[in-house]
């Protein structure tokens, strides 16, 4: 079998489906993964077979100026952020439909997946009479999302054959139709492991991070000063996985207190265990890797579903939210020792991952993707 997994290009989008896209090619089915052209390098780093989609295509430009949406819409109605999302989505939509076709064309996949915020794949897999699957990130988005994007694209969305729900149902949102549910495994990147990573802290170990895309945003910088020197004020081990500062043009640090391990972008999944809690921003892959490791969460959103996902969090008791308009050292302090001396906390995050590791894995679903829409 022949899959055309398509992505726009962001590691939030790719990373998702990455264990699938292995177990795949592990099953011995040809993979090829799709995006605009300046993202192929990231794609041949996570082991996989690239090819363009479009030309270069630059994500955060777009959902920031070219949809007339924000990175901060601190000001804007739920329903107007995601109206923004919906109008940046279809410029990249219309930007990589016709070369996602000529792919689908000249490989002849019998089967496309893409993850939920591309809308070209669907498209252009329809147009050629190929199933179409869509990959969710984790909790999926909200159908309004759905709705705008058809909306602005001038007509209905294709059905897809088959949705990967890669939420745990415990975590997933009440108002989404369920998918072919299977297990969440978190793929965040390559990394070198340290020592210390795989021991227990003698304090309280708490892990910082933006997630891929919001480090390199305005005022990000700021925010992640304002928790480094709260923390340290609470006497707990803090790790800062974050991008340096020169890979985001960013100032250097000003200087990091002793309690700070800083070990730039690394991934989650290696982290995550050994620590007490994790604050995070929001995205998808960050909620998600603390949830299956049955970690509490301090969830910040900034912009669209990033509030969505924090409100789960709290809703299910597996953290805290706090929107990034009210941060400030008294909320940051009130809440993280909230997490860090609220049992309840812990045991739903455990509770959650727990139901987690009973769900089928990607070697399972590539075998149903195979039964369903295999030709």
């Amino acid at each position: 079998m022949r899959v055309l997994f398509v992505t726009n290009p962001g590691e939030g989008q790719l990373y998702p489906m990455v264990p699938l896209a292995w177990a795949l090619h592990a099953k011995g089915h040809e993979v090829l993964v799709a995006a605009p052209e300046d993202f192929l390098p990231k794609i041949s780093r996570v082991g996989l077979i690239a090819a363009a989609s479009s030309g270069p295509l630059d994500l955060v430009e777009i959902m920031t100026t070219g949809s007339g949406g924000s990175l901060n819409p601190a000001d804007m109605p739920w329903e107007e952020q995601v109206h923004a999302a919906a109008r940046g989505f279809s410029i990249v939509a219309r930007r990589t439909q016709e070369g996602i076709g000529a792919l689908v064309g000249e490989w002849r996949p019998d089967v496309v997946v893409a993850e939920s915020t591309n809308f070209g794949a669907p498209l252009a897999a329809a147009a050629h009479g190929v199933p179409f699957v869509e990959h969710r990130p984790g909790p999926a988005l909200p159908t309004l999302l759905s709705k705008f994007v058809a909306e602005e694209l001038g007509g209905e969305l294709p059905e897809p054959a088959l949705v990967v729900d890669n939420c745990p149902p415990g975590f997933q949102h009440d108002d989404v139709a369920p998918g072919h549910v299977t297990r969440y495994v978190p793929y965040n990147g390559s990394g070198v492991t340290a020592g210390w990573m795989l021991e227990r802290a003698e304090r309280k170990r708490v892990c910082v991070t933006l997630g891929t895309g919001l480090p390199h945003a305005p005022g990000s910088w700021s925010l992640l000063e304002l928790m480094i020197s709260t923390l340290d004020e609470l006497s707990v081990e803090m790790v800062v996985a974050v991008p340096n500062p020169d890979e985001v043009g960013s100032p250097q640090w000003k200087g990091l207190p002793a309690s700070v391990k800083a070990v730039g972008r690394f991934p989650l999944s290696v982290v995550a265990p050994g620590c007490d809690l994790l604050i995070n921003h929001g995205g998808a892959g960050s909620a998600m890797t603390a949830l299956v490791n049955g970690v509490p969460q301090l969830v910040v959103p900034h912009y669209g579903d990033q509030f969505r996902t924090a409100g789960q969090v709290a809703k299910r008791g597996v953290g805290l939210a706090l929107p990034v308009m009210e941060i400030s050292p008294e909320t940051v302090k009130s809440a993280v020792s909230a997490l860090l001396e609220t049992p309840a906390f812990v045991d739903s995050a455990r509770a959650i991952a727990a139901e987690n590791t009973t769900l089928p894995g990607p070697a399972e679903l590539a075998e149903v993707l195979q039964e369903r829409v295999g030709r």
